[in-house]
């Protein structure tokens, strides 16, 4: 079964996955540099490093050992997620025009 809630919490649990450690790095960098003295942005800077090491080290062992590629494509798991979130939104809203998507040589309505 596919679409609906499932999906939904499929595609939460990969955005977070992927995009994560960039905002963590993203929200302390803007607050470091907004407020020099609040350690709230030292801390999210310092969470985002650590959680951005983790999760390239994750990504890299699954590329290599998964997929058998060098490890740093591994890397590139977060632009992946963002063309398949782009790509999946394009479909979901040609479906939603009444255009339907093409696959194959099937079109699905």
């Amino acid at each position: 079964q596919s679409g609906g809630a499932r999906s939904f919490w499929v595609g939460a649990r990969q955005s977070l996955a992927a995009f994560a450690p960039g905002y963590l790095l993203l929200a302390g960098g803007w607050l470091a540099w907004a407020r020099p003295g609040a350690a709230l942005g030292l801390v999210l800077l310092a969470h985002g490093v650590a959680l951005l090491g983790v999760a390239l080290l994750c990504w890299s062992v699954l590329a290599a050992r998964r997929y058998r590629l060098a490890p740093w494509w591994g890397a590139l798991f977060p632009l992946g997620t963002a063309i398949y979130f782009g790509l999946a939104g394009w479909g979901l809203l040609r479906l939603r025009l009444g255009r339907g998507v093409t696959w194959k040589g099937r079109t699905f309505r």
